[in-house]
């Protein structure tokens, strides 16, 4: 009963092979999540969050990532920061929203930690960071503030970079 669930909180590995000009080279993905979008609008998208594998089977942390899938190719990646860039960086959930997507990501550590969450909304057959929430809370003393800030005009997913947005207030 343990060995099964330890088996079913690994994620789902995959080997990629690219070729590169004279060369195949042999690429271990991790799948942490896949998001299946269920809105008839954008049914065929799908949202893996990934990372690459070493030889020995180790998430790269340099290469964590947001895939955006259309009919299972990718249309955009959204490269995430590793813990020396942002301390304690991690996506903390990835979840359909009425008119399209969010990513909610937090880091921090010791005193301060810090969240943002990133709507996305699809329009014009595409997808745009419409909105963003932002918190962040200092233990002692306790004081939480929270913010929403409307994108205008919204910018779209192919202009996303997440490491913009992630300043400590």
């Amino acid at each position: 009963m343990l060995s099964m669930l330890c088996m079913s909180c690994r994620g789902q590995n995959t080997q990629y092979k690219v070729n590169n000009k004279n060369t195949t080279v042999v690429i271990s993905v991790d799948t942490v999540s896949v998001l299946s979008l269920r809105n008839e609008q954008y049914s065929n998208y799908k949202i893996l969050q990934l990372y690459n594998l070493d030889n020995d089977g180790n998430r790269i942390d340099s290469t964590k990532r947001i895939e955006l899938t259309k009919d299972t190719k990718a249309i955009n990646i959204i490269s995430l920061p590793n813990s020396e860039d942002v301390k304690n960086f991690s996506v903390s959930k990835i979840e359909e929203t009425k008119n399209g997507f969010k990513i909610a990501a937090d880091w921090g550590g010791g005193n301060y930690f810090y969240g943002r969450e990133f709507y996305f909304t699809f329009k014009n057959n595409q997808f745009y960071l419409d909105s963003l929430k932002m918190s962040s809370s200092i233990q002692v003393p306790e004081k939480k503030t929270t913010a929403t800030k409307k994108i205008n005009p919204p910018m779209p997913i192919d202009n996303f970079n997440i490491l913009q947005y992630l300043e400590n207030e």
